[in-house]
């Protein structure tokens, strides 16, 4: 599974300028405005069209990041508990792959951790 996402837009329901944020939203996230903002963050387009814009972006190593996440990105879960979800699968990792710890240990310590952040927010 390849991450996907990194910066999410919304309209407050309290904004004064609804209108406004929704046109910058559509620009910002349209075919000219990814590019800028492609352009000033380095963050992985959505659109494969803006990838194919840029030539570091169709050429070795940053290919393989537009290739894969074109193949295999799944979003992240949309829950609030995601920070909770997130920190544990960050330590499962962290344990299993660099401290050696045994991986039933391991997840069974990453699954309790997840029930407490969801157990938190309901």
């Amino acid at each position: 599974m390849t991450p996907n996402g990194s910066w999410n837009m919304g309209i407050s329901a309290k904004t004064k300028h609804p209108d406004e944020a929704w046109l910058f939203i559509n620009w910002v996230t349209g075919v000219e405005g990814s590019k800028v903002w492609y352009e000033g963050t380095k963050n992985l387009p959505a659109r494969l069209s803006t990838a194919e814009a840029f030539s570091e972006l169709r050429e070795y190593p940053m290919n393989i990041f537009v290739q894969q996440s074109a193949r295999f990105a799944k979003p992240r879960p949309v829950t609030p508990a995601y920070p909770a979800v997130s920190e544990a699968i960050r330590l499962l990792f962290e344990e299993v792959g660099l401290g050696g710890v045994d991986i039933d240990e391991a997840l069974a310590r990453a699954v309790q951790k997840i029930d407490e952040g969801i157990a938190q927010i309901q």
